[in-house]
Formats: structure tokens, sequence, C-alpha cells
């Protein structure tokens, strides 16, 4: 055999060799990744049927009446209690000792009866409590109480809380109150029946809104504002009688009535204040 056939003998010997070797690696790096890819596969199944089952089981020692839907992605904690057709879209999340009321609407991402925002709290056993036909709609959140402030978080009947409105630990929101978009209650604050609070209206805590009054848009609330009043501005203040929603919707009177009345109650107070004048002695 001639030097150039041993040499093409033996660079064909090498090449089959380097094939073999490529081929062998390459069957092995595709068992081993189908290996890994079923147990990633098996991994997640059991993750996520791991999930469903704690799911269940969080449902089933919750307290759902008769006519109660809990939509995909929500979580429903072991001490909530759904009253009869209250409706959960998705991604809605009820937490803690938190009882509601039948035919409640949430329309999705909103979160309920969570830990209140309060340094003080200290993880006790306090509670929200809401009434019947409220609609909760999109990142709404509302906070149950502190163990300091009563205990109690507390809503009313047939209120509307807009997107992104907030209600802190330990207030007390009355029946058809309206909370537009981003409205936000810090703690321990009275909202009474039929108020109306504007969108991004901020409220201080202890405030206590009366029956009727409308709180502007943008508002941020210091102070108690009457009730039947209209309160705007930054730093609110009364701007006079709610005669948008407030007393032509709750009092069976006229225009010419109020204005009657006013006028009356200002000529009263004018007559009380010259009174006290002319009986004080001069210094």
């Amino acid at each position: 055999m001639t030097q150039i056939s041993r040499y093409l003998l033996r660079n064909l010997i090498v090449a089959t060799l380097a094939v073999t070797a490529a081929l062998t690696i390459a069957i092995w790096l595709v068992l081993s990744l189908k290996q890994i890819d079923f147990d990633i596969g098996r991994i997640q199944y059991n993750t996520v049927v791991s999930a469903c089952m704690k799911m269940l089981n969080t449902l089933e020692s919750a307290k759902l009446a008769e006519g109660v839907v809990v939509g995909p992605f929500c979580v429903v904690g072991p001490g909530v209690s759904l009253g009869a057709g209250t409706e959960l879209g998705p991604h809605v999340v009820v937490d803690g000792e938190t009882s509601i009321g039948a035919r409640c609407r949430f329309t999705g991402q909103s979160s309920i009866g969570g830990p209140p925002q309060d340094l003080k709290y200290q993880g006790g056993a306090t509670r929200l409590e809401m009434g019947d036909d409220n609609t909760v709609r999109e990142f709404v959140t509302i906070n149950r109480a502190t163990e300091h402030g009563g205990g109690v978080t507390r809503i009313g009947n047939r209120n509307l809380f807009m997107a992104y409105a907030h209600v802190a630990h330990d207030c007390h929101v009355g029946d058809h109150v309206v909370m537009a978009n981003s409205a936000t209650l810090a703690g321990h604050v009275t909202i009474e029946d039929h108020a109306i609070v504007g969108g991004l209206v901020a409220i201080h805590q202890f405030v206590r809104i009366g029956e009727s009054a409308l709180i502007g848009g943008g508002a941020m609330v210091e102070y108690d504002v009457p009730p039947f009043c209209n309160a705007a501005g930054d730093r609110a203040r009364v701007r006079g009688l709610n005669l948008i929603s407030g007393l032509p919707r709750t009092v069976t009177i006229t225009s010419s009535e109020i204005r009657e009345a006013m006028t009356e109650g200002v000529s009263a107070i004018v007559d009380a204040v010259r009174d006290t004048l002319e009986r004080t002695p001069p210094e």
C-alpha cells in the first residue's frame, strides 16, 4: 500500500470516529433534554395541581351561600362568608374575617378584607362587614379593622365603589354611598347615607361626611362636612348646600322653598347677633 493510500485510510478512519462521536453526543443531548422537559412539566403539573387543591380546600372552608359565583383565579380565605347571589369576577381576593351580604358584585382584581395598613396592628381578630347589593369595581381595596379602632370596618347596602377606590381600616360607610375613581378614605372615617365622594378625593383620618353631602373631585378633606352640604377644594371647605344630589333626592322640597328657608335662617342668625350686641353693655 502506497503512502498516499495509507494517509487517506487514516483520515477516513478519523472522520468516521468523529462523526460517530458527534452522533452519540447529539443523541445523548436529545434524550437528556426530553428528560428535563418531562421533569419540568411534571413539576409544573404538580405545582398547578397543588395550587388548585389548595384553592379548593380554601373554598371548602369558606361559607358560600346559594348562587354564589367565584370567577377564575380568585382567592377566598377560610374566614370569609359570601351571601346568596354574590359574584366574584376574576382575580378577586377576599381575605380575613370578612362577611359579605347578598347580591354584591365584584368585577375583578379587587382586594377585600386584607389586613389594615397600620403599623399598630398586631394581627388581632378584626373584621370587615359588608351589606347587600354593593358594587365593587376594578382594583378597589377595602381593609378590615384594627384592634384599637373598634374591630370592625363596616360597609352598608347598595353602595358603589368605582375603580381604584380605597376604604381603610375602621371606616364606617352607610347606604347608597358613591365613591368615584381613586377616592381614598383614611382610617376611622365615617361616610353617612347618600353621600357622594368625587374622584381623586382624599379624606383625613377620623373625618365624618354627613348624610347626602357632596365632595367635589380632587378635594383634600381635613374636617367634617355637614349633611346636605357641598364641599370642594384643597383644603376643602363648604361651598353651600348640595342642590345637585342632596336635598332634591332625599327631601321633597322645591328650590324656591330651599331659598326661602335659607333666607329665613340667615335672617334669624343676623337678628340673634344684633340682639346679643344690643344687650352687651359697652366697655
